[in-house]
């Protein structure tokens, strides 16, 4: 009786007109679950383990595929890198002779674009990260926010002001406030390894500035200037993926300073 198992899933690499992988050379990996293989804009992920069915592969890396997709968004933003999955490769362990099963899933994938100024040719594709989990329902929220922003269909003011939020009602974060009656925003601090300066400056600008996308009245007839712009853009995509730093471990992750934000 045969006994089929998925041999390897393939996923393709979509990317808006921002990116050139077309020169990119081959990656190889090794993960504890499969070995990754990214060549001529595919990746094929070769099962270490045994699964038995399409579905229960894709469990297995769909997650390891978001993450990656995830780091490389919050790097070099929205459409650079995303995998949309191809096919699995199905063997039998006593297959009747020259056949080789490939199932193919309906494609439900759409790419996400940003306005294209400049291609920018990769001479290597990106490596997934290992510290991440961007499967918590808080990253996924500020992933979809940052999405929207980038589209041109949510204000930085106010995106950056919901990140800020997002941090300060953490559920850990409330819990030391309650436990220390210490302020919401210097817990956030703590917790996210950020220093305080950081959450402030965020909070200042995106409360008193923003033009004619500022939250409030003070700031309709102040908009950020380009510095500050630049500020809040570099702030949130690194919270963001803080969040997500923060959800996959509880060790030291090494404080975010106001000069890592602004290269001075």
């Amino acid at each position: 009786m045969n006994d089929p198992y998925v041999d390897a899933l393939v996923y393709r690499i979509r990317h808006d007109q921002s990116v050139d992988y077309s020169k990119a050379e081959p990656l190889d990996l090794e993960t504890d679950g499969f070995h990754v293989k990214v060549a001529d804009a595919a990746v094929r992920f070769e099962m270490k383990e045994h699964f038995a069915t399409e579905q229960d592969a894709r469990e297995a890396v769909d997650p390891f595929a978001r993450n990656w997709e995830f780091d490389v968004c919050m790097r070099c933003g929205p459409g650079c890198f995303e995998l949309q999955f191809d096919r699995a490769e199905i063997r039998d362990r006593r297959p009747t002779p020259g056949v080789f099963e490939v199932n193919a899933s309906p494609v439900r994938w759409q790419l996400s674009t940003s306005p294209v100024q400049v291609t920018v040719r990769r001479s290597r594709y990106p490596s997934p990260p290992t510290d991440i989990d961007s499967s918590a329902p808080d990253v996924q929220v500020l992933w979809d926010r940052y999405r929207r922003y980038r589209e041109g269909r949510e204000d930085l003011a106010s995106f950056a002001y919901f990140c800020l939020t997002v941090l300060e009602h953490h559920p850990l974060v409330t819990a030391s406030v309650k436990r220390k009656a210490g302020r919401r925003r210097v817990a956030a601090a703590a917790h996210f390894e950020v220093e305080v300066g950081v959450l402030e400056r965020i909070g200042d600008l995106s409360s008193t500035k923003g033009g004619t996308g500022a939250r409030k009245r003070e700031g309709l007839d102040r908009p950020l200037t380009p510095d500050e712009t630049r500020f809040l853009e570099s702030a949130v995509t690194r919270l963001i993926r803080r969040v997500a730093e923060r959800s996959a471990r509880d060790a030291r992750l090494g404080m975010i300073t106001e000069s890592d934000l602004t290269g001075q």
